[in-house]
């Protein structure tokens, strides 16, 4: 399961930054609109191909991550009934834990009164004695087990859905076809995310 948290945080952390800029074109066109016509037609056929295979993809992505959705979900529910175990013994740990400690603390006061009256040597070694036990034992406290989260279909998905961007590849075609009927492209840097 960690494994499948590691790939998340790595997509995750790869998303974070500084400002995201792109590289867009102006378009200034060609004088001959019947080869404008032809790169527009190769461009849609380019693209309706690529927006299928993008949807395979989406497709087979998506039965990937419920396949590691679903072995996370057992994994998770062996982990969840060894938590309900551990779980258990923390309750039983913690009960005897503040039993002791209870009688502990009637002893260390009743010895601290007996010091502090009477003046017994006994009673005041006793209740140092005890008032050093009682401070160790809070080192020794039970710790409550960490309970384990469930598992989302989302943090399986999103990942996998990233590999499936839109392809480049037309927009570039286009762009050669553009040129070579005599059109002209002007670059401009846009930003797009996390702008100033």
């Amino acid at each position: 399961m960690r494994k499948y948290f590691v790939v998340f945080w790595i997509f995750l952390l790869c998303a974070c930054g500084g400002p995201k800029y792109e590289i867009r074109y102006r378009y200034l066109p060609p004088e001959d609109p019947a080869c404008l016509r032809t790169c527009e037609e190769k461009f849609s056929r380019c693209k309706e191909s690529f927006r299928q295979e993008r949807q395979k993809c989406l497709e087979r992505s998506r039965k990937e991550a419920v396949k590691l959705y679903e072995e996370a979900l057992k994994e998770y529910e062996r982990d969840l009934a060894l938590y309900q175990e551990r779980l258990s013994l923390y309750h039983k740990e913690m009960l005897a834990f503040r039993e002791k400690e209870a009688a502990l603390r009637g002893d260390y006061r009743f010895f601290k009164k007996t010091c502090e009256e009477r003046n017994e040597q006994y009673a005041c070694l006793r209740a140092q004695e005890l008032r050093k036990i009682l401070k160790e034992m809070a080192g020794e406290k039970p710790s409550r087990p960490e309970k384990p989260s469930k598992p989302r279909l989302e943090e399986f998905l999103a990942p996998l859905r990233e590999l499936c961007r839109e392809e480049k590849l037309c927009e570039e075609r286009f762009q050669k076809c553009f040129l070579a009927c005599g059109g002209t492209l002007v670059p401009e840097r846009i930003c797009v995310k996390n702008c100033p």
